[in-house]
């Protein structure tokens, strides 16, 4: 049995044991960092979190949690304009950014807005990641209402693959911003989109933070342009 196989069983033993530190540790040294990302995330150790989804090549999620849950935007930036490498530096909050300065210094200046503007076009998570960052940082809301009219868009398309992050994403950026219109446009493109489960989320929330119950009518399915309109005007 390889040492990563004996690594991860003694993560189950852990986890047994009710010691989830330990069985994070063993998880990261088998490489299995998605899963010690989870784990730390569950104990509230955020930035451990975001430094094993860093290895594990979830840069999107790792600016999430920084920015999200850890309340660090310039770390997330950081992370998304130039991933640290692909070890775990021990890293305050921080140093986050400094280490991203000391790697972007030896690019030149094309090549660090070539890279911010891939991350931020090619990735519609990495895109609300950075929207929440505009948020956090008290910016214009220009970029973030541009990125939840995107992912209604998403969310409202049939043909396109279900990620429960968009929408979990979108709606915690709209409601950062208060913006309980763009959450029930959100959730609407959502039910148009057939997403499971959509429906019950919708009035899940609307239970939760405008303390009300709503009644969801039904929806035709080929109004995405009517969304969209809808999302430009507000």
């Amino acid at each position: 049995m390889s040492d990563a196989a004996l690594l991860e069983r003694a993560a189950g033993c852990y986890l047994r044991s009710g010691l989830p530190t330990e069985a994070a540790r063993c998880l990261r040294e088998a490489g299995a960092y998605r899963r010690s990302a989870e784990l730390c995330r569950e104990l509230g150790e955020f930035l451990g979190a975001a430094e094993d989804y860093v290895c594990a090549d979830m840069m999107d999620v790792a600016a999430w949690v920084l920015v999200h849950e850890a309340g660090d935007a310039p770390a997330a930036r950081a992370v998304a304009v130039c991933a640290p490498p692909r070890v775990r530096t021990g890293l305050g909050s921080g140093e986050w950014t400094a280490a991203a300065v000391r790697v972007t210094q030896s690019r030149s200046a094309q090549r660090r807005s070539a890279a911010e503007q891939e991350a931020r076009e090619s990735s519609l998570r990495m895109r609300l990641a950075l929207a929440r960052c505009d948020v956090a940082e008290g910016r214009s809301d220009r970029e973030p209402l541009a990125a939840l009219a995107a992912a209604a868009v998403f969310l409202g398309s049939h043909s396109l693959v279900y990620d429960r992050l968009v929408e979990q994403w979108a709606v915690a950026t709209a409601e950062s911003m208060r913006r309980y219109d763009q959450v029930a446009l959100l959730f609407a493109a959502a039910v148009r989109g057939r997403r499971s489960g959509a429906a019950r989320r919708w009035t899940e929330w609307a239970a939760r933070v405008l303390q009300s119950e709503i009644t969801i009518p039904d929806l035709p399915s080929d109004d995405r342009r009517q969304a969209v309109r809808a999302l430009r005007q507000g």
